[in-house]
């Protein structure tokens, strides 16, 4: 009993979303964190269907994730949009893990969700700002290029900068940049300056 109370104690008090349901997809246990997700208390959750709560294609979903567990896939982890109640968006991720018999069969499947919303937000504003980027990359009227100081190899560049050179972005992209110095000591001074200080400026080269 007394090992039974400090599990139940843990589960409640885990920031985590836990919970057990049976492979139709019963709520068989939900703790705070999970109940607080829907605004109900566990003993409303308790004995209804998960899958049930969402519509349309997202309720088929869950019927296909939840159907996919056997002996053989016994662990899955996905992300899931969540809309609250109060309309507010969430995103989770879970990992759930199919709890068997004797004979391999799923009698039980446990899932422990996180929200990951900040991640999903973050996530989003880097693909704006790369978005961002890229537009001013590729459309900018000067040649530029990003290359590895070490092997000299492109890392980028754009469309002006191949121009310039009288290549292809794909040919430059395959060759390191010190074959286009026509003067070994113009390549190396600038090299050096550049794993000295990491910038060089107002070079003149051939």
């Amino acid at each position: 009993r007394a090992s039974e109370a400090r599990y139940r104690a843990l589960v409640e008090d885990a920031g985590e979303m836990i919970t057990r349901y049976l492979p139709d997809g019963t709520l068989k246990f939900v703790n705070t964190a999970y109940s607080r997700l829907f605004g109900k208390s566990p003993a409303e959750l308790i004995g209804t269907n998960f899958t049930e709560q969402r519509v349309g294609e997202r309720r088929e979903e869950l019927r296909r994730f939840v159907s996919a567990f056997s002996a053989d896939n016994a662990i899955q982890t996905y992300e899931f949009r969540d809309e609250l109640p109060d309309g507010t968006v969430r995103w989770r991720q879970w990992v759930d893990r199919a709890l068997l018999d004797a004979n391999g069969a799923v009698v039980e499947i446990q899932g422990v969700g996180r929200d990951i919303t900040a991640l999903k937000l973050a996530e989003e504003e880097l693909r704006k700002s790369e978005s961002k980027f890229s537009k001013f990359f590729h459309a900018n009227p000067a040649g530029i290029g990003i290359g590895e100081v070490r092997t000299g190899r492109f890392i980028d560049l754009n469309a002006r900068y191949a121009e310039f050179f009288g290549y292809t972005r794909e040919e430059l992209m395959q060759i390191s940049a010190i074959h286009l110095w026509a003067d070994p000591n113009d390549r190396d001074g600038v090299i050096a300056q550049l794993r000295e200080t990491g910038s060089v400026r107002n070079v003149e080269v051939r």
